[in-house]
């Protein structure tokens, strides 16, 4: 885990880029993990109470030959 000076310098080194910004504010103040954040759709979001709902993530997974 990033302590607190660490947050503050990935956070301003994102400043040029609003969107990257964004997605790292996110990542970093929720605590999602990557799978969790990639499983979200806009109808887990509920912008009136502030909350988001986890109800699935988004996993990768290799296929190998038999």
């Amino acid at each position: 885990p990033l302590d607190i000076h660490q947050v503050d310098v990935v956070l301003l080194s994102m400043k040029s880029n609003p969107d990257h910004l964004n997605c790292y504010q996110f990542a970093i103040w929720t605590g999602l993990s990557t799978g969790e954040q990639l499983g979200l759709k806009w109808s887990d979001v509920n912008l009136e109470d502030n909350t988001i709902t986890i109800n699935r993530m988004c996993v990768q997974r290799k296929v190998r030959p038999v």
